[in-house]
Protein backbone atom coordinates (compact mmCIF):
# COMPACT_ATOMS: atom_id res chain seq x y z
CA UNK A 1 0.00 0.00 0.00
CA UNK A 2 1.63 3.48 -1.27
CA UNK A 3 0.82 5.55 1.99
CA UNK A 4 2.86 8.62 -0.23
CA UNK A 5 5.84 8.95 2.27
CA UNK A 6 8.33 11.87 2.53
CA UNK A 7 11.14 10.41 3.90
CA UNK A 8 13.20 13.72 5.68
CA UNK A 9 15.83 12.20 7.22
CA UNK A 10 17.94 8.86 7.08
CA UNK A 11 20.73 8.72 9.88
CA UNK A 12 22.66 6.39 12.51
CA UNK A 13 21.71 8.30 15.69
CA UNK A 14 24.69 8.84 18.25
CA UNK A 15 23.11 6.93 20.93
CA UNK A 16 21.04 3.55 20.77
CA UNK A 17 17.50 3.65 21.14
CA UNK A 18 16.14 3.11 25.01
CA UNK A 19 13.06 2.99 26.77
CA UNK A 20 11.48 6.71 27.35
CA UNK A 21 13.75 8.17 24.37
CA UNK A 22 12.01 11.22 22.91
CA UNK A 23 11.72 12.14 19.44
CA UNK A 24 10.86 15.60 18.79
CA UNK A 25 9.49 17.11 15.36
CA UNK A 26 9.46 20.81 15.33
CA UNK A 27 7.65 22.33 12.36
CA UNK A 28 7.31 26.44 12.08
CA UNK A 29 4.67 27.35 9.57
CA UNK A 30 5.66 30.77 9.08
CA UNK A 31 9.32 30.16 8.42
CA UNK A 32 8.81 26.99 6.25
CA UNK A 33 11.19 25.11 8.37
CA UNK A 34 11.38 21.60 10.42
CA UNK A 35 13.86 20.29 12.96
CA UNK A 36 14.03 16.87 13.93
CA UNK A 37 15.57 16.02 17.08
CA UNK A 38 15.93 12.89 19.22
CA UNK A 39 16.74 13.33 23.10
CA UNK A 40 17.36 17.22 22.74
CA UNK A 41 19.97 16.41 20.18
CA UNK A 42 19.04 17.92 16.68
CA UNK A 43 19.53 15.98 13.27
CA UNK A 44 17.86 18.13 10.83
CA UNK A 45 17.27 21.64 10.76
CA UNK A 46 16.42 22.95 7.23
CA UNK A 47 14.09 25.18 5.26
CA UNK A 48 10.70 22.86 3.67
CA UNK A 49 10.92 22.59 0.11
CA UNK A 50 7.82 20.48 -0.58
CA UNK A 51 6.33 19.37 2.54
CA UNK A 52 2.35 19.89 2.59
CA UNK A 53 0.91 22.09 5.32
CA UNK A 54 -0.51 19.37 6.52
CA UNK A 55 1.45 16.09 7.74
CA UNK A 56 1.48 13.08 9.95
CA UNK A 57 5.81 12.86 10.96
CA UNK A 58 6.71 9.00 11.54
CA UNK A 59 9.81 7.60 12.98
CA UNK A 60 11.15 3.90 11.53
CA UNK A 61 13.78 2.67 13.64
CA UNK A 62 15.39 -0.46 11.90
CA UNK A 63 18.25 -0.88 14.52
CA UNK A 64 19.38 0.20 18.02
CA UNK A 65 20.57 3.19 16.21
CA UNK A 66 19.21 3.04 12.64
CA UNK A 67 16.67 6.06 12.45
CA UNK A 68 14.09 7.53 9.66
CA UNK A 69 12.04 9.78 10.17
CA UNK A 70 8.70 10.48 7.12
CA UNK A 71 6.03 12.99 6.58
CA UNK A 72 2.75 11.08 5.58
CA UNK A 73 0.53 13.45 3.46
CA UNK A 74 -2.54 14.20 5.36
CA UNK A 75 -4.66 14.33 2.42
CA UNK A 76 -2.77 11.41 0.92
CA UNK A 77 -3.94 9.09 4.45
CA UNK A 78 -7.56 10.26 5.04
CA UNK A 79 -8.15 9.01 1.80
CA UNK A 80 -6.91 5.62 2.04
CA UNK A 81 -8.84 5.75 5.92
CA UNK A 82 -11.84 6.89 4.41
CA UNK A 83 -11.71 4.46 1.14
Amino acid sequence: MDLGTKNMLSTNLKTPLAANDQFQFFANFDTREIEICHNNITYLKEKWKDIPLRFVPAVCTRTNNECEVHLLSYSHLKHIIDS
